[in-house]
């Protein structure tokens, strides 16, 4: 089986570019300017939230991967279909294709391009729009991924409507 990488930039606005390449390599990565990682999450200590990489230094220090990655670890989550609460990890639901993750991230990115808010915010919002509305996700699915953005602090303006 064939499993996505996909790298995550942010620019000044971080605004996300969003690319996929496909691998068969058994596990996901994401790719930072100076160096690559497995498994991005497994506990609180390596838990990337909004308020630790702030878009306004990452475009200071030149370091836009670094806050990418806040979103990134929660792509890798729903890929996966692991909810991660302390050390403890759990099941939930995730797309069944490579290709129906795919549609989810490019369609968000999309969607949010053409917003009034292109932020880690707004494409949050977009990919629950999309489950809520395009999808026949049950309401815990949804829920879960509405807990997981909240665990990176980027559930403070999805649509409470999307979560349920």
């Amino acid at each position: 089986m064939q499993h996505g990488y996909w790298i995550i930039e942010a620019g000044t606005s971080c605004c996300f570019a969003i690319t996929s390449v496909m691998t068969s390599i058994g596990h996901l990565k994401s790719y930072f300017s100076s160096s690559s990682i497995g498994r991005v999450h497994t506990n609180d200590s390596d838990l990337s939230k909004l308020t630790d990489f702030s878009c306004v230094n990452a475009a200071s220090t030149g370091d836009p991967y670094s806050a990418g990655r806040v979103v990134g670890q929660a792509l890798w989550k729903f890929y996966h279909g692991k909810k991660v609460d302390g050390d403890v990890i759990t099941n939930t639901w995730y797309p069944s294709t490579d290709t129906d993750f795919n549609t989810l991230v490019y369609w968000a990115a999309e969607l949010q391009s053409s917003s009034t808010y292109q932020d880690r915010y707004e494409f949050a919002n977009r990919v629950m729009e999309i489950l809520d509305k395009h999808s026949n996700w049950s309401s815990s699915g949804k829920g879960d991924y509405c807990d997981i953005f909240a665990t990176h602090e980027l559930g403070n303006y999805i649509d409470p409507e999307y979560c349920n």
